[in-house]
This record gives C-alpha cells, structure tokens and sequence, in this order.
C-alpha cells in the first residue's frame, strides 16, 4: 500500500496530456479519504489522494486504466485525537480495492477528462 502512496509524484509530472478530475462516493455520501489508482496493462501508475469531499485530480497519459480505491493508512494509535484531524471513515467494500475485482475502467483521452466514481456498498443479507 505504502507503494502506491510513494508513486504518486508521477502521477504529477508536467509531460502527461490528460487530466482527470471527479468525486468518489458510496451510496451517494463522499468517501473523503484514501486514494483512487487507476493503472494501465503496461503498469503505468496515476494515483491521487481523496479530498474530504470526495473530489480527485490527477494527471496521466491517454489509454484505458482499471481503478482501484485504496483506504486511508491506519491512525496513529499514538497521535493525539483533535476535531480537526478526525474525518468520518468511509469503509471501502473490499471489492473496490484491488484493479482486478473493483470493474471499474476508464478510457482516458487526451485533455480534461471527468469520472465520478459511484461506490455501492454489498447488499445487507438478512
């Protein structure tokens, strides 16, 4: 995971043609942590962190990207607890967090490009 979040500078550099903004929810409500990744067959990398509105921007080369959204990093269970730092904590359905099982593709093309990506949590069984 730790990975992910370190090669997120190259998702910034100034050669890429596209960019891609949006939100991600789930059920509707903003998931405002964690990170959307979007990686393409060769493994080129785009990753940006989640706002607490849910809202992403990144930049990437055109081409098709599977995505993924990863959770935030663990709290400090040492770190002192204050209003400010503490954000709801959106718990990612475990489907969404790996390229492989999420279904979720994007076709970048060159410019500005628009995803909102809409989450749904697992049916509840009874």
């Amino acid at each position: 995971m730790l990975g992910i979040y370190a090669l997120s500078g190259c998702s910034q550099r100034s050669a890429f043609e596209s960019s891609v903004v949006g939100k991600v929810t789930l059920d509707d409500k903003p998931v405002p942590q964690g990170a959307i990744v979007l990686i393409d067959q060769t493994g080129k990398l785009a990753t940006s962190a989640l706002e607490p509105d849910g809202g992403y921007s990144l930049r990437c080369s055109p081409g098709t990207y599977h995505i993924a959204i990863s959770p935030p990093p663990p709290a400090d269970p040492f770190a002192p607890k204050s209003a400010e730092t503490q954000l709801d904590v959106v718990k990612i359905p475990s489907k969404y967090r790996d390229v492989g099982t999420s279904g979720l593709t994007i076709d970048v093309k060159e410019g500005e490009n628009t995803l909102d990506v809409q989450l749904v949590a697992a049916p509840q069984r009874r």
